[in-house]
């Protein structure tokens, strides 16, 4: 059934250049305009089971990829499952030999299910929108190495290598299993479990009665393909090799070249193309510049010889304003062309109403149904109308089957002629050749009897040449086992020698190490005795300090003790004094007593100054 795919082409902003775009993109009225305009659009390939995604409002986000490995593949243990062999062709006798079984050709494909050219030419588009970026990851499975890319919207291509090139699976978002395989020599569509065409090297559909050996292989393709998709879903994931990816490129390119190539020969493929190409190539601008950015990025890389760590393509991708602009550029033009047929098509309607319409009320006998009572309303005219166009086509159709059931109806008594005349020649030439083979055994039975005798000779001569021949081969048996005691003893003799110069070896090499050993030894003494002499030394230089320190605070002491006394001998005088001249000035005296205390209070405050400088001035020393 037809699923609508509303908006694909607007588009919004991906989820890798979101912000950027939207804040650059055209205003929210015409944005809605266009979306109008293409509502009813459909994705092409609804009537395969390949619908769109539910997230239509938005183009797909930037694909990633895992890093890709600059060197060489090189030998992996045998748990990886990884290798560069080639896979299973499928060409063996089975793909010859006919089978009994149900028709596998899906016969609605042929009864108008679907254009026989869609899956071929979907696939042909995604490729060519993959281009020539690198692989997103490689897997292992069943000793191949499968190469995996990967849309941002989940569409899957799997490139497995064969003889003779490579085996391509295209797969479907959410699908499990291919909707189309294509090897060197034919392309399979499927339908459901079902195959629905076949197509050759060149891109021709396959006549359903003359494919039941391609059949087969279908089948197997598409069953290897289910077990490919479960493998690369368990199977660990890998960064290519870039070195590889660098020297098969060409032969992927070249693959899709051909595609291109026979897609110009083919009218059915071309007016696919022609049909849908706005709807697909809306729905991948942005992956397939950021797959061109890869591919050329990758150059860029191989000509360093790639060197420095792996370009992460898509991730530098996300943050390219060039790359940014170029898409949204190209998507808003694709938008206002796709809008601006829409509105032709609704344009184009409006006026066939209209005709209709008119014609309808000015000529009524024209527009008379099936009963001969004239339509009383357009839309009864416009159905009748379409009931006509419909069995037109119809009848135009039959004449085409008819046509095309004569010509294989003359083909195949073509065939059948030509089949008769080549029984007919090869019974000619199967008499002329009895009659040849007749003679021929007649001189064979002839000469039989020559042979025979010169046999007989010949057994005899060769008789005695065995003979000397076993005589010689005797000898040489002789000479075989003398030279090989004589090779055993001096390859003993060699075995000692290099045994003895073995643990001549091994004992330098002990008596080396014991030599760095104990050098180290006494380097390691030698440290140890410079580390305790400067301790030592740091030691003395702190004691000295400290006997500094006791010596200068014992003259503070001292000093202090001097000051103390002097100040108590003058202290006495002037009581002496003070006693002397009580009498005379009791008021005078009871003021000097007061200088004098206030004096005492000076000094200590002085001398407490004075020791707390001297504190300070030995801790900063």
């Amino acid at each position: 059934m037809a699923h609508t795919l509303r908006a694909i082409l607007m588009l919004g902003a991906a989820a890798g250049l979101g912000a950027t775009l939207s804040g650059c993109g055209p205003d929210d009225g015409a944005q809605t305009q266009s979306k109008q305009a293409i509502a009813d659009v459909e994705w092409p390939l609804s009537a395969y089971g390949i619908d769109a995604p539910a997230d239509t409002d938005a183009l797909p986000p930037l694909p990633d990829a895992e890093p890709m490995a600059p060197a060489a593949p090189v030998a992996r243990a045998a748990s990886s499952n990884v290798s560069y062999a080639n896979a299973p062709r499928y060409y063996d006798e089975s793909y010859y030999r006919d089978e009994d079984g149900p028709d596998r050709y899906d016969q609605s494909a042929d009864d108008g299910g679907g254009d026989p050219y869609a899956l071929i030419a979907l696939a042909g588009v995604l490729g060519g929108v993959l281009g020539s970026a690198p692989p997103d990851y490689g897997f292992g499975y069943e000793g191949a190495q499968p190469w995996a890319w990967e849309t941002g919207d989940h569409y899957r291509r799997y490139a497995e290598p064969i003889d003779g090139g490579y085996r391509y699976y295209y797969y479907a978002p959410r699908q499990e299993r291919p909707f189309l395989v294509r090897d060197p020599y034919y392309s399979y569509g499927y339908r459901g479990d079902r195959i629905a065409y076949i197509y050759d090297r060149d891109g021709r559909v396959i006549d359903r009665r003359r494919a039941e050996r391609q059949r087969l292989v279908g089948d197997r393709y598409r069953t290897r393909g289910y077990d490919l998709y479960r493998a690369s879903q368990r199977e660990r994931r890998f960064g290519v090799s870039a070195p590889l990816w660098a020297q098969r490129r060409g032969e992927v390119a070249r693959e899709q070249a051909r595609w291109d190539r026979v897609r110009q020969e083919r009218r059915g493929w071309r007016d696919w193309d022609r049909r849908h190409d706005d709807v697909v190539a809306a729905r991948w601008t942005q992956e397939r510049a950021a797959r061109r950015f890869a591919s050329d990025r990758f150059d860029t890389w191989r000509k360093t010889d790639y060197r420095g760590e792996a370009p992460r393509f898509y991730r530098e991708a996300a943050r390219d304003r060039q790359l940014r602009k170029a898409a949204l550029a190209q998507r808003e033009t694709l938008r206002r062309q796709q809008a601006l047929r829409a509105e032709q098509r609704r344009m184009h309607e409006r006026r066939q109403e209209q005709r209709i319409a008119v014609a309808a009320r000015h000529d009524p006998p024209r527009f008379m149904g099936v009963d001969g009572r004239p339509f009383t309303r357009p839309d009864d005219a416009r159905r009748e109308q379409q009931r006509r166009e419909q069995a037109h086509r119809a009848q135009i159709a039959r004449e085409q089957q008819r046509r095309d059931g004569a010509a294989r109806q003359q083909r195949e008594v073509q065939a059948h002629r030509d089949d008769v005349r080549r029984q007919a020649a090869a019974r000619s030439e199967q008499a002329r050749s009895q009659q040849v083979r007749r003679a021929q055994q007649q001189k064979a039975r002839q000469a039989q009897l020559v042979r025979a005798q010169a046999t007989r000779k010949q057994q005899q001569q060769a008789q005695r040449q065995r003979t000397a021949q076993e005589a010689r081969r005797a000898q040489q048996v002789r000479a075989e086992q003398a030279r090989a005691r004589q090779a055993s003893t001096q390859q003993a003799r060699q075995r000692q020698q290099q045994a003895e110069r073995a643990r001549v070896r091994q004992a330098s090499t002990e008596q080396a190490r014991q030599r760095r050993e104990a050098a180290s030894a006494r380097q390691q003494q030698a440290r140890a005795v410079q580390q305790r002499r400067a301790s030592q030394a740091r030691q003395a230089q702190q004691k000295q300090a400290q006997v500094q320190q006791a010596r200068q605070r014992q003259q503070q002491q001292a000093q202090r003790a001097q000051a103390r006394q002097a100040q108590a001998k003058q202290s006495q005088a002037r009581q002496a004094q003070a006693r002397q001249a009580q009498a005379r000035q009791a008021q005078a005296h009871q003021a000097q007593q007061r200088q004098a205390q206030a004096r005492q209070r000076a000094q200590r405050r002085d001398a407490g100054a004075d020791a707390r400088r001297r504190v300070a001035a030995r801790e900063h020393r």
